[in-house]
């Protein structure tokens, strides 16, 4: 069903998503409550450390949680309609076709006794209905795009037989096949060494300069965030805790957890001999703190004796233009 409150420069718009897993040592909440919007085109970081719901939210999108895991509550609107209310056939249609998504491990998520020019040309028969000497010439055309020399060669190459680097393009390169509006890209540089990621993102860079397609960027690394995304969504415990425009959050970081997360970046130009850290660790998501989420590990909280933030958790608030915070430092803006 189209919601008629969609905006037309909406892409997708997640509101109060709830993905929990029921295990026998409990419910595990692993996305409790997210709310974000992704615009046409726009490249949207999602942030926070292992733990926090990054990964789980993605897969939600996709609707890939498996049990003991389930959507449980929200909305996932991709272009006005519901993708939680689509049949299983309906959803098929939009997975890999309109919203692809490129994931953490490359070389896993490979069938690894198939070359790849037949897992792109596979994508392409389901979804472009195109015939098998079209689709192997478009899947050729897609190695050229996405950086792999002497493509025609390599599209008979089995995933054993490539690099890191290889794989990782080989998996853009399928997930781009059906030439997506929306792609997701979970951690796409995590195993690959520092020369390569460079390269990697400055092609999915040129790939939504390109082709107008609109980007998450899936990540723990804030560096990442500050060079490639447009809007950012920083999350914590399942929960978002703050909303902004890259340069907002950058300039002025509101979130205690935030600023830790930006001060733990490495500075090329600083004589440090510690790195600062956030100091414990993503807290037990079965066994939620009553309060604030991230009170624990507070400095802020610590310091000032808040025990306010033990006890009630604070709303996601806009305390400025465009720029939301979930901290009690920043009711006051609310009244």
């Amino acid at each position: 069903m189209n919601d008629p409150n969609f905006q037309n420069d909406d892409l997708l718009d997640i509101h109060n998503l709830k993905t929990y897993f029921f295990t026998r040592e409990g419910v595990v909440r692993a996305v409790d409550g997210v709310d974000f919007k992704v615009k046409v085109g726009e490249i949207f970081g999602l942030v926070g450390e292992s733990g926090c719901g990054k990964s789980v939210t993605s897969l939600s999108i996709l609707r890939l949680v498996n049990p003991p895991g389930r959507v449980v509550d929200g909305s996932i609107l991709f272009q006005g309609r519901n993708l939680l209310e689509l049949t299983d056939a309906e959803m098929r249609q939009v997975r890999g076709n309109r919203i692809s998504m490129i994931f953490q491990q490359p070389l896993p998520s490979l069938d690894p006794i198939r070359p790849i020019g037949d897992q792109i040309v596979e994508a392409l028969l389901v979804h472009k209905k195109m015939d098998q000497r079209q689709a192997w010439k478009h899947a050729v055309d897609l190695l050229n795009l996405v950086g792999i020399p002497d493509a025609s060669r390599r599209s008979h190459s089995y995933p054993f037989e490539l690099s890191g680097g290889m794989a990782q393009r080989a998996m853009i390169a399928i997930a781009l096949s059906c030439e997506p509006e929306l792609l997701i890209a979970d951690e796409p540089t995590t195993a690959l060494d520092v020369t390569i990621q460079a390269q990697i993102l400055e092609l999915l860079c040129d790939l939504r300069s390109r082709l107008g397609m609109a980007i998450i960027l899936i990540t723990h690394d804030l560096g990442v965030v500050a060079e490639m995304a447009d809007w950012v969504s920083v999350m914590y415990a399942g929960r978002v805790v703050e909303e902004a425009s890259v340069n907002s959050l950058f300039e002025e970081p509101l979130h205690p957890y935030t600023r830790g997360l930006i001060e733990s970046i490495p500075v090329l130009d600083q004589d440090r001999k510690r790195l600062n850290a956030i100091p414990g660790v993503v807290c037990d998501c079965i066994n939620m703190p009553a309060g604030c989420k991230f009170a624990p590990r507070c400095k802020v909280q610590i310091e000032k004796n808040m025990t306010i933030c033990n006890k009630h958790e604070p709303h996601l608030l806009e305390v400025s233009p465009n720029h939301k915070v979930r901290c009690w430092l920043y009711e006051e803006f609310s009244h």
